[in-house]
């Protein structure tokens, strides 16, 4: 046993032998002596106990982000699982529109008959951003409050649109032409 452990143990921790640490000048080993060398191993002790419980919280913590981002992907609709999302997707390069707003670069799907499985439809969840889609379904009854009150228009891809009031086409989610 190291002397300060022995001290401790036998209840004479104020006065420790000379022959355990090797002093000449007196019989006895201050008590503070003991302490400090205690210290240094309770120390070093903490910091790897606080570094080991800070590493156990920032991987809980990455999981439990995990776990509520695809907890809100998947519970907003039954649309919202990652299996109904496009798997194929492309970087958008930036541009300049037409009114001279500039667009940054991005991720999108890449283009196919239905938005069912775009980021920005409602229900998806873009996961490059986090941001969860607005624009109503093809087919669904949100579709019919695009452009209400315009004469709607089928292109030559199956896109539909009217036309605004600056004469532009502004596309709309697909609905029927039965009106349901």
């Amino acid at each position: 046993m190291e002397g300060c452990n022995v001290a401790r143990y036998f209840g004479i921790e104020k006065c420790i032998p000379r022959k355990t640490f090797g002093n000449r000048h007196s019989s006895c080993q201050p008590q503070y002596l003991c302490s400090m060398k205690t210290n240094k191993k309770q120390i070093t002790m903490k910091k790897f106990i606080l570094s080991a419980a800070l590493m156990v919280i920032g991987f809980a913590s990455a999981n439990a982000q995990s776990w509520i981002s695809t907890t809100n992907r998947t519970s907003r609709s039954s649309y919202s699982q990652s299996s109904n999302i496009n798997s194929s997707s492309r970087y958008q390069q930036g541009y300049t529109r037409s009114n001279g707003t500039y667009v940054i670069g991005h991720m999108k799907t890449n283009s196919n008959e239905t938005n069912h499985d775009n980021y920005s439809t409602r229900g998806n969840s873009n996961p490059f951003t986090g941001s969860n889609g607005t624009v109503a379904r093809d087919y669904s009854s949100q579709s019919y409050n695009y452009g209400s009150g315009q004469t709607i228009h089928t292109g030559s891809r199956g896109g539909q649109y009217y036309i605004n009031s600056n004469g532009n086409k502004t596309y709309v989610p697909k609905r029927n032409s039965f009106g349901y």
